[in-house]
C-alpha cells in the first residue's frame, strides 16, 4: 500500500471521529443557529488559484451570509482529502458533505453520468450551456435514491490534446504516444481508438510525468497549461476539442434531506448564481492562460483542425455506451435533443 493511500485512509478515519464528536446532531437545518451552526465540509482537487476554487469560495460565503451564519462551509482544496473517487466514498459515508468532481466520476453511483465523458457529444460551448441549463438536465441532476443530489455544474471548457513537441493534427499523430487521461473508461477507449496509448493518472501527477517522459502528452483545457504549469514542458496545443466534461457539485442525499425547504431553495439559488458567474470567470481565465502560454511559455496553438477524422475513429464508442445502460442513453438523449 502506498504512503499516499495510507495518509488518505488516516484522514478518512480522523474525519469519521470528528464527524461523530462534533457537537450534537441536528435533526434539520432549522435547528441550527449562529451559536450552534450546521458545519459542512466541502472537498475538491483544484488549487486555490483555480477559478473553480474561487467559485466555491463564493458559494461558501453566500451560504453563510444568506443563512445569517446558521450554516457554515469549510473547504478542503488541493485534493487534501484524497482523489475524487476517495472523496466520493467519504461523501457517501457521511464524512464529507459536498464534493466537486468531474461528472463521469459519479457513474459508480448513477451510470447516466458516464455519458459526460464520451467524445464529441457537445457541438460547441453554446450547445453545452443550453443542454446543461435545460429542464431535462436539471431533473436528472435532482434524481433521488443514489446517495447524492447534484446542486449545479461548472464548465471546464473544451478538452484538446497537448504534447511535449508533436502537434496532433490527425489521429495518426497519436500513434506511439503515451497520453495521460483521467481515470475514465471512455477516455481510455477514445485515445486507443485514435491510435494513442492512454495512461490514467491523477491531475497532480501530470507535470512530473511530462518532465520525466513517462507521458508524451495529455488532454485538457488551456488553463491547465498555466495553472498546472504543463506549458513549461508541453509546447504543442492542438484544438481537437474532443470533449466538454463538466464538473459537478454534489451533496450527500441524507444531508440534503436534513435541510429544510427554505435552505434547499437557498442552496439551489446560490448554486445557480455561481454557475452563471463562473462562465465569465472561466472565459477570462482562459484568455489569460492562452496569452501567458504563448508569450511566457512559448506554447504553440494549432487551430482549424479537421475534427471529422477524430469523430469517425470514436463514433462507435458512443453507440456502445448507449447500449450499455439506460441511464447513459437518457443523458445522451438529453444532449442530442437540446
Amino acid at each position: 500500500m502506498s504512503f499516499k493511500k495510507i495518509v488518505y485512509i488516516l484522514l478518512f478515519c480522523c474525519f469519521i471521529l470528528i464527524g461523530c464528536t462534533n457537537g450534537k446532531a441536528l435533526n434539520d437545518s432549522s435547528e441550527a443557529s449562529v451559536d450552534d451552526p450546521l458545519v459542512l465540509r466541502l472537498g475538491h482537487n483544484m488549487n486555490e488559484d483555480h477559478p473553480v476554487h474561487t467559485a466555491l469560495d463564493k458559494f461558501r460565503t453566500e451560504i453563510q451570509d444568506r443563512s445569517n451564519g446558521r450554516i457554515r462551509i469549510i473547504i478542503y482544496p488541493n485534493g487534501q482529502l484524497g482523489s475524487e473517487p476517495l472523496m466520493l466514498e467519504q461523501m457517501q459515508a457521511g464524512v464529507l458533505d459536498i464534493v466537486k468532481v468531474a461528472a463521469p466520476q459519479m457513474s459508480d453511483y448513477s451510470m447516466g453520468y458516464e455519458a459526460f465523458g464520451l467524445p464529441f457529444l457537445f457541438e460547441s460551448e453554446e450547445h453545452f450551456k443550453t443542454v446543461m441549463n435545460s429542464d431535462a438536465m436539471k431533473e436528472f441532476f435532482m434524481e433521488e435514491g443514489n446517495g447524492f443530489i447534484t446542486l449545479t455544474y461548472f464548465t471546464a471548457g473544451q478538452r484538446s490534446f497537448y504534447t511535449k513537441d508533436t502537434p496532433i493534427l490527425k489521429p495518426e499523430d497519436l500513434s506511439g504516444l503515451n497520453i495521460r487521461v483521467q481515470e475514465l473508461s471512455a477516455q481510455m477507449e477514445m485515445v486507443t481508438a485514435m491510435g494513442g496509448t492512454p495512461i490514467a493518472m491523477e491531475y497532480g501527477e501530470v507535470y512530473p510525468s511530462l518532465q520525466s517522459g513517462l507521458i508524451d502528452g495529455t488532454e485538457n483545457n488551456e488553463i491547465s497549461l498555466t495553472n498546472g504549469y504543463h506549458g513549461e514542458v508541453a509546447k504543442a496545443y492542438s484544438y481537437t476539442q474532443h470533449a466538454r466534461i463538466p464538473d459537478v457539485l454534489v451533496v450527500n442525499e441524507q444531508l440534503w434531506e436534513r435541510l429544510d425547504l427554505q435552505d434547499q431553495e437557498m442552496f439551489l439559488e446560490v448554486a445557480e448564481e455561481i454557475t452563471e458567474e463562473f462562465y465569465d470567470l472561466w472565459d477570462k481565465e482562459v484568455e489569460e492562460a492562452i496569452n501567458m502560454a504563448k508569450n511566457e511559455m512559448d506554447v504553440e496553438f494549432y487551430e482549424d483542425i479537421d475534427i471529422k477524422p477524430f469523430q469517425e475513429k470514436t463514433e462507435h464508442i458512443i453507440d456502445s455506451y448507449v447500449a450499455m445502460d439506460p441511464g447513459i442513453e437518457q443523458v445522451v438523449d438529453i444532449i442530442r435533443n437540446n
